[in-house]
């Protein structure tokens, strides 16, 4: 019988623990899932922006494009201005080129506009 020692299991958490990062996915989606304060105080803070305000903190928020690829947002924010962000969480900076970044705006500006509207 393979006997385990606590010490070596709380060791084993401890070492995964260490490895956590706020922007990690799955850590991500607990701080900022579904807490529309809370996320709205932690951006203020990092992107200096005192007039952020959250629409919504849905983690993996999917919006569908019948031509084509989906997306799915961290975050949905506006400022004073009735600018729309859309806060995208990354750690690493493969994946974050300008092209996605175009298709994600353009992608949510027509699911805001109404016909008619001029950007």
């Amino acid at each position: 019988m393979n006997c385990i020692n606590s010490t070596t299991i709380n060791q084993r958490y401890l070492n995964e623990i260490e490895n956590f990062r706020l922007f990690d996915d799955d850590f991500m989606s607990k701080v900022f899932g579904f807490r529309p304060e809370e996320t709205e105080f932690l951006l203020q803070k990092i992107l200096k922006k005192d007039d952020l305000k959250v629409i919504e903190s849905i983690p993996e928020y999917s919006i569908k494009n019948l031509q084509g690829k989906s997306i799915r947002l961290d975050i949905k924010a506006i400022d004073s201005e009735n600018r729309l962000y859309d806060i995208e969480i990354q750690r690493a900076n493969e994946g974050s080129v300008p092209q996605r970044a175009r298709y994600y705006s353009g992608l949510i500006d027509s699911n805001i506009m109404d016909k008619g509207d001029v950007p």
